[in-house]
């Protein structure tokens, strides 16, 4: 995706006509000044960069532009006005078919503050899982372009890197039926769901002597857990195995779900650091 601002465009045709009229003075033999020649040149500089950045632009294009813009660098009183006048015509005319060729997407505010935005769940969340930086981008740029049911999938994916924060905080190990251990990203949500479940009842052993420490800790845990499950049930299994399409309301809902989730998570684990196995009063909130 290339992404341009309309008041670029605005201001590249202002620079096109204020080209066309010092050429016309050239013509009429009035001598510009030398910082009129610079800004002459600096716009057909504009020119040339912004059908470069719209990709697939005719080399003739790209090579009038660019002769016009040396041209134009090269102060000279000889300079032939007529000729860079249909120069610039030709350019005008070749610009304009190229944006004919197009289409633009127009992203309202404040939408268009999602677009690509590298912390759509703040800076806490985005330090805390690295993994799910790409994803949580994505789905905020799906979100903005209207890509529901793709704003939902990229969602589900972060929740997964959420997921194996957890297990690997509660140091489980997936294991096949003969006990040999195998990688999180070959394990289903449920195999590792499970295996939080029997972690959660061995908080609730913890000694009496951890009263508050063993409460927040089951609370946080078990919270998650049940989250995560929510998640998978209402969904991801869904998203991922193509049965439905959301709508608009549906990605606000599963958006505002996630978002909590992740905030809540990064308020105590990260993929970089673990707690300890058994909470201390460090781990108080």
């Amino acid at each position: 995706m290339i992404l341009h601002k309309c008041h670029e465009y605005f201001a590249f045709c202002d620079q096109l006509s204020d080209l066309k009229c010092l050429l016309d003075r050239i013509r009429l033999g009035d001598e510009p000044r030398e910082r009129e020649w610079g800004a002459a040149a600096e716009t057909a500089k504009a020119a040339l960069s912004l059908l470069v950045s719209l990709g697939d632009v005719s080399p003739t294009v790209i090579d009038l532009i660019r002769d016009m813009a040396q041209f134009l660098s090269e102060i000279s009183s000889g300079m032939n006005a007529d000729y860079l006048l249909k120069c610039l015509e030709d350019i005008r005319r070749m610009v304009q078919r190229e944006l004919e060729s197009r289409f633009f997407l127009m992203i309202p505010s404040p939408r268009d503050k999602m677009l690509r935005n590298p912390e759509p769940f703040g800076s806490k969340v985005f330090q805390a899982f690295p993994s799910a930086r790409q994803d949580l981008t994505d789905a905020a740029s799906a979100f903005a372009t209207e890509l529901y049911t793709a704003c939902v999938f990229h969602l589900m994916r972060a929740v997964e890197h959420g997921l194996v924060a957890l297990a690997l905080d509660r140091r489980i190990k997936t294991r096949t039926k003969s006990r040999q251990i195998y990688p999180f990203d070959l394990a289903t949500w449920e195999v590792i769901l499970r295996e939080l479940d029997g972690e959660i009842g061995k908080i609730a052993q913890w000694p009496k002597n951890k009263g508050n420490v063993r409460t927040q800790a089951v609370e946080f845990y078990g919270a998650a857990v049940a989250e995560v499950r929510g998640f998978k049930d209402a969904w991801r299994n869904h998203v991922m195995h193509s049965r439905c399409a959301y709508n608009e309301s549906d990605a606000i809902q599963v958006k505002s779900h996630v978002e909590r989730f992740m905030v809540t998570l990064s308020s105590r684990i990260s993929e970089q650091d673990r707690t300890p196995y058994v909470w201390t009063k460090r781990q108080l909130l």
